[in-house]
C-alpha cells in the first residue's frame, strides 16, 4: 500500500441502541434509505465496537468500494510514524487522537458524559483535554419536535437525580432537568467535559471527541460516569457558548476554509470547515488529518496523483502528503478534523 497518498476509508456503519440512519443514508447515496438500528457510521474508527473477534465498528483503508480493504488500527500498528508522523507517534503511539463519527438520530441518544480523563491518561491540563463537539449537516422534525441537545443540569436538579431518570430511561425527566439548545444545519456546537449531554432526535451531524486509554476518555453512557459529572460545566450563562463562532483563517477567490473548534474550547482536537469554489491549495498545520467530502463534488490532486471525490468520501490525509489541491465542480464542502498538537 502507498502510504504517500490520501487513505480512503470504507463506509463503517455501526448498530447502536437507538434508531436512526435516514439522512445518513441520504448523505452517502443509498439507494433506499431508512432509519434502522445502524444510525452511526464511524468515520477513521481503530476501536471496535465491543472487545473480541468481532471487527464492527472498525475503519478499513480501502482503494475501491467494494474492495475488502485493510483495517485502519492495522496498517496504524505498523507503520504509525510514517501514517502520523514521529512526533505525534511518541506521545500518542498508534493513535490518531479524536473520535469522528457520523450521528443520525431518529430517536433520542440515550444520556452521555465526557468525563475529565484522570491524571496522566493524557497529556493536556483538565481545562483543555476534552469535551464533545458536533458540526450539524442537516436536521428534521420528529414528533413535532425541533432539533436539538440538551445539556448541563438546570438550577435545583440532582446528579443523583438525573441518573435515575437516565436509568429509567425517562426522556420527559431528562428534558425537565437539562437545558435545551435547539440546533440548526450548518451550524457547530461544543460542550465541554464534565457536562452531561442527550443529542435529541431529528440532529444529523458530524461528532468528534479526544480518543484515549480505553474508557478513560472520551463520551461514555452517564450511568458509568455520574462520579465524573459537573453540574457546574454548562450553567444557564454558558449557553449562548454552547454554538462556536466560525473564525475564518483564509479567504480568497478560490474559496476559504475556517476553525469551527479550536484551541479556545478544547487542545485536543481542531474543526475546519473548507469550502472551495474554484481550485485551491489547502497544506497542513497538523502532520495529518481526517477530511470528510460534506457536499458537492470535485477532484483532489497531490503530489504523486489525483482521484474524483464526492459527497460522503472520506480519507485520512498522511504524514507524507502535507498539502492537498481541490478543484470543485460547483462548491465543494469539507470538514477537517487535525490531531492534538504533540507540543502542547
Amino acid at each position: 500500500m502507498n502510504l504517500l497518498e490520501p487513505l480512503f476509508l470504507a463506509e463503517n456503519p455501526v448498530q447502536r441502541s437507538y434508531r436512526g440512519g435516514l439522512l445518513l443514508g441520504r448523505f452517502l447515496g443509498m439507494e433506499k434509505p431508512a432509519d434502522g438500528p445502524t444510525p452511526e457510521d464511524w468515520l477513521c474508527s481503530i476501536e471496535p465496537v465491543e472487545p473480541g473477534p468481532r471487527s464492527e465498528g472498525l475503519g478499513r483503508v480501502v482503494s475501491e468500494p467494494s474492495a475488502p480493504g485493510v483495517p485502519l488500527a492495522e496498517l496504524l500498528s505498523a507503520q504509525a510514524p510514517s501514517l502520523l508522523g514521529e512526533e505525534h507517534t511518541a506521545v500518542f503511539g498508534g493513535a490518531l487522537g479524536f473520535r469522528c463519527r457520523l450521528i443520525d438520530t431518529a430517536d433520542a441518544q440515550p444520556p452521555m458524559c465526557c468525563p475529565q480523563p484522570p491524571d496522566g491518561a493524557t497529556l493536556y491540563d483538565n481545562d483543555t483535554s476534552g469535551g464533545i463537539g458536533w458540526h450539524v449537516l442537516a436536521t428534521r422534525k420528529r414528533d413535532g419536535q425541533k432539533p436539538h441537545l440538551l445539556v448541563g443540569l438546570r438550577q435545583g436538579a440532582s446528579v443523583e437525580a438525573l441518573g435515575k431518570a437516565a436509568g429509567d430511561k425517562d426522556m420527559s425527566r431528562l428534558a425537565a432537568m437539562m437545558h435545551r439548545v435547539e440546533v440548526s444545519a450548518g451550524e457547530t456546537y461544543f460542550v465541554p467535559a464534565g457536562a452531561p449531554y442527550v443529542v435529541g432526535p431529528g440532529v444529523f451531524a458530524l461528532q468528534v471527541s479526544l480518543a484515549g486509554q480505553a474508557d478513560l476518555v472520551g463520551p461514555a453512557p452517564l450511568e458509568a460516569c455520574l462520579d465524573a459529572v459537573d453540574p457546574q460545566a454548562v450553567t444557564e450563562d454558558d449557553l449562548p457558548r454552547i454554538i462556536t463562532s466560525e473564525h475564518i483563517l483564509r479567504r480568497s477567490d478560490e474559496g476559504y476554509h475556517a476553525e469551527l473548534i479550536g484551541s479556545d474550547r478544547t487542545a485536543a482536537f481542531s474543526l475546519w470547515r473548507v469550502e472551495v469554489v474554484t481550485r485551491m491549495q489547502l497544506t497542513l498545520p497538523r502532520p495529518f488529518a481526517f477530511v470528510l467530502c460534506a457536499g458537492g463534488e470535485g477532484r483532489m490532486f497531490w503530489a504523486g496523483g489525483a482521484r474524483d471525490l464526492h459527497e460522503g468520501d472520506r480519507f485520512v490525509q498522511p504524514f507524507g502528503v502535507p498539502w492537498m489541491e481541490y478543484a470543485a465542480r460547483g462548491r465543494m464542502n469539507l470538514l477537517v478534523v487535525l490531531p492534538p498538537s504533540a507540543a502542547e
